[in-house]
């Protein structure tokens, strides 16, 4: 999905950093947040995933799910916004490098201790998620 850097952010509250990443249904980027001063991720809904009512009210009611929630292996939700220019998820910016690059580009970082450490977090995350009602 193609959109401009002034199509990724949703107020002039945050000021446009970097593209981190699009997806079938959005896109994502690093942005400034002016007002609490501090760097977030505002993931962009596909203009196609917003025509369709019903999806938009799974995204909001998960959005509001995922806000209640609190652990050490989920980005935090701080902020969803409708503008007449579409739906934006605020989140947490979580530095790193993403499973994407070290598996197709850093098959060195592939140890089996970090399987194992990542698979720990990731039971751990949806353990969590489960006793909240989440899924």
């Amino acid at each position: 999905m193609f959109l401009t850097e002034e199509a990724l952010v949703p107020t002039q509250r945050y000021r446009f950093v970097a593209k981190l990443g699009d997806g079938g249904m959005s896109s994502v980027v690093r942005a400034y947040d002016k007002v609490l001063d501090r760097q977030v991720a505002i993931k962009r809904l596909s203009p196609e995933l917003e025509s369709h009512p019903e999806a938009m009210r799974v995204v909001v009611q998960e959005a509001r799910s995922l806000a209640k929630c609190k652990h050490t292996n989920l980005m935090s939700i701080y902020d969803i916004l409708q503008v007449e220019n579409g739906i934006f998820l605020i989140m947490e910016l979580i530095d790193g490098r993403n499973m994407e690059d070290i598996v197709f580009h850093d098959r060195e970082g592939i140890t089996f201790e970090n399987v194992i450490s990542w698979a720990a977090q990731i039971a751990s995350a949806v353990e969590y998620l489960h006793s909240k009602g989440v899924i």
